[in-house]
C-alpha cells in the first residue's frame, strides 16, 4: 500500500505549501495530494479553502489575489511551529518536487464559473513538465472530471466521494474515471472488491491513526493519504 502525503505532510508542515511538499518528497515519500484554485491572474496555485483566513491569518478570498500577491504572504498561520511556508504555484511544484511519482491534484470548484477555465489551465501545465502519466486530476463535482476527459482523455482521472448515497464505483466508471477515491468511513470491502473487478484503483482518506492505517492494509487499499506520512513510515517500516 502506498503512503499518499495529504496537502503534503499536513499534521507535519504547513499545508498545500511548497516547502511543505519538499519536506514530504524528503522523507522519501513519493505520492502527494493537493489543492488547486485559479488566481485573478489565471495562475494554478495550491489552496484547500476558499479562504486565506486559516491559512495565511487573512480573511479575503483567495481568487481575487494574484498569484504574486498569494506567495507574498506567509501561509503558516494554523501552524503551531510556523516554519516558513509560502504557497506554491503548479509549475513550482513539479519544478521542485521531480522525486514525486505521482500526484493526486483536487480541483477545488467553491465558483463553478471557473471551471472551465481552471481545469484547462491544469491540464496545460501537466502537458508543459510532461506529466501527464505522473498526475490523478481528482474532484467530487462531475463536471470537473467530464471536462478534464474532454480536454485530455490519456490523463487519469479519479473520483473523491464523502456522501454514503452515492454509488462511487459506477460514478467513476460512467465519467470515464480510473480511481476512487473514498473517504474513510465509507470503507466497505464488498465496495472495494467491486472497484477493483472493474480495474479502478482505490485511495482512501485522510487516514491518520495507525490502526485504520492497518484496516485499509488489510481490505487491499492501493494507496492511502494522510496528515502524518512520517507516523505511517515509522509504523510500516517496524511491522517490516
Amino acid at each position: 500500500m502506498i503512503i499518499v502525503g495529504h496537502r503534503g505532510a499536513r499534521g507535519e508542515y504547513p499545508e498545500n505549501t511548497l516547502q511543505g511538499f519538499e519536506y514530504t518528497q524528503a522523507l522519501g515519500i513519493r505520492q502527494l495530494e493537493y489543492d488547486l484554485r485559479l488566481s485573478r491572474d489565471l495562475a494554478v496555485f495550491t489552496l484547500h479553502d476558499e479562504s486565506l483566513a486559516r491559512t495565511c491569518g487573512i480573511d479575503t478570498v483567495a481568487s481575487t489575489q494574484t498569484l504574486s500577491q498569494l506567495q507574498a504572504l506567509s501561509a503558516n498561520a494554523d501552524f503551531i511551529a510556523s516554519p516558513a511556508a509560502t504557497i506554491a504555484s503548479l509549475e513550482q511544484v513539479f519544478e521542485h518536487c521531480s522525486d514525486i511519482e505521482l500526484s493526486q491534484l483536487e480541483v477545488k470548484t467553491d465558483y463553478p464559473d471557473l471551471i472551465d477555465r481552471l481545469v484547462p489551465e491544469i491540464i496545460a501545465i501537466v502537458q508543459k513538465f510532461q506529466q501527464q502519466q505522473r498526475v490523478v486530476i481528482t474532484s467530487f463535482d462531475q463536471y470537473v472530471l467530464r471536462v478534464a476527459r474532454r480536454i485530455d482523455a490519456n490523463i487519469t482521472r479519479g473520483f473523491l466521494c464523502e456522501q454514503a448515497d452515492i454509488d462511487a464505483v459506477a460514478t467513476a466508471i460512467e465519467l470515464g474515471c480510473n480511481w476512487v477515491i473514498w473517504d474513510y468511513p465509507l470503507l466497505d470491502s464488498v465496495e472495494i472488491t467491486r472497484a477493483k473487478q472493474q480495474g479502478l484503483q482505490v485511495s482512501v482518506f485522510t487516514v491518520n491513526e495507525v490502526a485504520d492505517m492497518d484496516k485499509c492494509l488489510h481490505l487491499g487499499i492501493d494507496s492511502m493519504i494522510t496528515d502524518f506520512p512520517s507516523r505511517a513510515l515509522q509504523h510500516f517500516n517496524k511491522e517490516n
